[in-house]
């Protein structure tokens, strides 16, 4: 009797065990698939982020890069409107300094001329129509020529000194956007020629014969003047052959 319903019960036993076991293996890869799901879904949302997060960084970096280059491309045109401005400034009051300090200065033998010929050296000279009419109206020849000579040092003074004050002031304006180097070396420059009219003026007017700043000037200026030439030179031309 027992044997029998054990024979009964056993194949059903074996067919439920054989549903059990399929159903773990169902709900097992269920559960693998889900965590695979997750799993890929969750990385998909932090690469998500993570690429958000590296668009904006490049989109920051880009904005960077974009401004310094916008700086650097105007500071570089402002630099090169003027450095050529300085640059001829500066040769201008060089030639008028070193021409107003020098001792070889062109002399006339203005005692010796006649009306015509006195009327067309002062045509040249750029004095004022007072200056001209003061000498011309001297009727003692050597005192005009004196005046002519004294005339001519006071036209070659000021001359001088105002374009060493339009260096002067174009310096300080724009020197900012010139290299330390090469505003040092016009900054001595400017020092050496300010400091020569200033003695030169003082032993016109007191009679005195110092020459200690001319001979800086004499010493310094011509070695001076050919480095900034070489060194303005070579950054203007530089910019050409920059490869691109």
């Amino acid at each position: 009797m027992q044997l029998a319903i054990w024979q009964e019960v056993l194949p059903f036993l074996g067919t439920l065990g054989l549903t059990v076991a399929a159903a773990i293996l169902a709900a097992y890869n269920l559960f693998k698939w889900l965590g695979v799901k997750w799993i890929e879904g969750k990385f998909e949302r932090q690469l998500e982020a993570y690429r958000s997060e590296q668009s904006r960084e490049l989109e920051r970096l880009r904005h960077r890069i974009n401004s310094v280059f916008d700086r650097t491309i105007r500071l570089h045109s402002r630099e090169f409107e003027v450095l050529p401005d300085l640059w001829g400034k500066l040769v201008t009051a060089h030639d008028a300094v070193a021409w107003c300090i020098s001792p070889l200065q062109e002399s006339h033998n203005i005692h010796a001329l006649d009306d015509e010929a006195l009327a067309e050296v002062l045509e040249k000279t750029g004095f004022m129509e007072f200056q001209k009419k003061a000498i011309v109206n001297e009727s003692d020849s050597f005192e005009r020529e004196r005046q002519f000579h004294e005339t001519a040092h006071l036209h070659a003074l000021r001359k001088a000194q105002k374009h060493v004050g339009n260096f002067a002031t174009a310096l300080k304006r724009d020197g900012i956007f010139v290299l330390p180097d090469i505003r040092s070396d016009m900054d001595r420059m400017l020092e050496l020629a300010t400091e020569a009219l200033q003695e030169h003026e003082m032993n016109a007017q007191f009679g005195s014969d110092y020459q200690e700043k001319y001979k800086h000037f004499d010493r310094e200026a011509a070695g001076l003047f050919k480095r900034i030439e070489t060194a303005v030179s070579n950054r203007l031309w530089d910019a050409t052959k920059t490869a691109v």
